[in-house]
């Protein structure tokens, strides 16, 4: 048999299935199973082999000889030609999906939501995930090699109505994975059409999903802990973050505030928005950004404020990570979100926003004037400066100041390191009589000290930066 079907020859194959179907062998059941399933000397069944290598017609003659009603096949029978796994434990659908052959696997999909084999919803479920021993499914295997059709295919089966699966089936099927879901997969590859798919399988309201189930699908979270949007970010791909977000906003969802906000931080210790800013990705920040600020979520100010900070495992803000890189559109867009007056923070939040501070204490500040950044320190300068704030003259200090947790000035750190824009744009900053700062408060930041008391000048003139040294003596006069 397994001869016959892999040379093609299906004249010969008609007449082996007829033989081994016909009673007048006198053959048991699981002997005409043992000949239906054709196993090479390397343990592949046939139907196995025939979508691997995508000969429909094979497959189509083998189905037709599994649905035979003089088989009297039983159920576990049906289930393990229909599987047709190979010793690697990988199933013909799975197969099917993995090499993109659509009609075979629509063939094969027919053929498992049959009635006419009488299989349980279960059997049906089990067969339709297609899953390999690893725990990965037909699904995933279509999403991850990017094959659109053979999805729709598969989420118009796990969708069907005639199935009537449970929610917790469909739920698992459409999650395709076994610690590597579907949706994440697609979202790593960036393969949009795939995402929109399953996005919108996964809201349907047709399927009854509970909301948790709802939640937990559009998370898509792998084995590590990664979620489908933050992968999507990883990997730079915005129209993808645009997706998932527009779903995770969706009113249609019915999700609370805390499932909203938790799918839009995308965690691993690792938000979302911060693995954006890392990589500088503007158009991704301004998805999220939107998300976040949107007025139809009706977020609490407590979860706006720890969606914008982004902090990662480390304590690192998003609006650090973005100062660090001196990525300056990004840093405008974060800092544009922070001071709308459309968020309604209170001015401590504001205040602590811009500041971004570090678990080490080091601020978005500090950190844009330690990498040398002097567009970014303008960025945030103005911002802090700001008069529709109302931040008042002692928030005002400690954000210019920008001290680390030793208690070292970022204008020093400028100074140490030789930036002259960084130094001019900070002193351009605390020098403005916008800011209403007393002479005593302008006079301790133009100090700018160190933790060991040595000022911002002192260290200037000790490294010989006079261009430095000269703008710091004039900015004190």
């Amino acid at each position: 048999m397994y001869i016959a079907f892999q040379k093609g020859y299906h004249g010969i194959v008609t007449i082996l299935i007829d033989a081994i179907c016909s009673g007048n062998l006198n053959l048991n059941k699981d002997v005409k199973v043992e000949l239906l399933v054709g196993k090479s000397e390397v343990g592949c069944p046939v139907l196995h082999l025939v979508c691997e290598r995508g000969c429909h017609k094979s497959v189509t003659v083998l189905i037709a000889a599994i649905c035979r009603d003089d088989l009297n096949l039983d159920n576990a029978q049906k289930v393990e030609l229909l599987a047709g796994k190979n010793k690697y434990g990988f199933p013909a659908l799975y197969q099917a999906c993995a090499h993109g052959h659509l009609e075979i696997v629509r063939s094969l999909v027919s053929a498992i939501c049959s009635d006419d084999l009488n299989l349980t919803n279960t059997e049906k479920a089990e067969l339709l995930a297609g899953k390999h021993a690893n725990g990965c499914s037909a699904l995933y295997i279509a999403c991850k090699n990017g094959h659109p059709e053979i999805v729709t295919a598969l989420i118009a089966a796990i969708c069907s109505g005639d199935l009537t699966l449970t929610n917790t089936e469909k739920a698992e099927l459409l999650a395709g994975g076994n610690g590597h879901p579907a949706l994440n997969q697609a979202c790593a590859k960036g393969y949009l059409e795939i995402v929109t798919a399953l996005v919108s399988a996964i809201c349907s309201g047709d399927l009854n999903l509970t909301n948790t189930e709802k939640a937990e699908l559009l998370a898509g979270k792998h084995a590590n802990g990664c979620s489908a949007l933050y992968i999507a970010c990883k990997n730079g791909h915005p129209e993808i973050v645009t997706a998932l977000t527009a779903a995770i906003c969706s009113s249609n969802l019915n999700l609370t505030n805390t499932e909203k906000a938790e799918l839009l931080a995308g965690k691993n210790g690792h938000p979302a928005l911060s693995q954006a800013c890392v990589k500088g990705d503007l158009k991704i920040v301004t998805a999220l950004v939107s998300a976040i600020c949107s007025g139809d979520l009706n977020f609490s100010n407590a979860q706006k404020v720890t969606l914008l900070a982004g902090k990662d495992k480390y304590g690192f803000h998003a609006l650090y990570r973005a100062c660090q890189n001196g990525y300056l559109d990004v840093v405008n867009a974060l800092v544009s979100a922070i001071c709308s007056s459309d968020l309604s923070l209170s001015n401590h939040k504001k205040a602590e926003l811009l500041a971004g501070k570090s678990k080490y204490g080091w601020s978005a500040l500090y950190v844009a004037c330690q990498n040398g950044h002097p567009e970014t320190v303008t960025a945030l300068t103005a911002a802090i400066c700001r008069g529709d704030l109302d931040l008042n003259n002692a928030q005002k200090v400690e954000l210019l100041a920008g001290k680390d947790q030793q208690g070292c000035h970022a204008l020093y750190r400028a100074c140490q390191n030789g930036y002259l824009e960084v130094v001019t744009a900070l002193l351009s900053a605390i020098c403005s009589d916008d800011l209403n700062l007393s002479k005593a408060e302008k006079a301790k930041l133009l100090a700018g000290k160190n933790e060991d008391g040595v000022s911002a000048l002192n260290r200037a003139r000790e490294l010989g930066y006079h261009e430095i040294v000269e703008v710091l003596s004039n900015c004190g006069k």
